[in-house]
């Protein structure tokens, strides 16, 4: 799967464009172009547990709540 296919793909899912893009950052399709539907899958899963975890502390101090309401333990 090819950086494109793998854009159309989380796209389908109703991924932005924009966390498309940041999300397969983290892939290099130059060096690997062999990568399967699945490691796509992993690759967004990683950053979307990342990105909203910050998304949540963004939201958290917005509002002046106490982040440890966001904190996973």
């Amino acid at each position: 799967m090819n950086k494109q296919e793998a854009i159309a793909l989380l796209n389908q899912e109703g991924w932005t464009k924009a966390d498309t893009e940041r999300a397969l950052t983290l892939h290099d399709f130059k060096s690997h172009s062999d990568i399967n539907e699945l490691e796509i899958r992993r690759i967004a899963s990683r950053f979307a547990g990342a990105e909203l975890l910050n998304r949540q502390h963004l939201q958290a101090s917005q509002k002046g709540l106490s982040l440890d309401v966001f904190t996973l333990h």
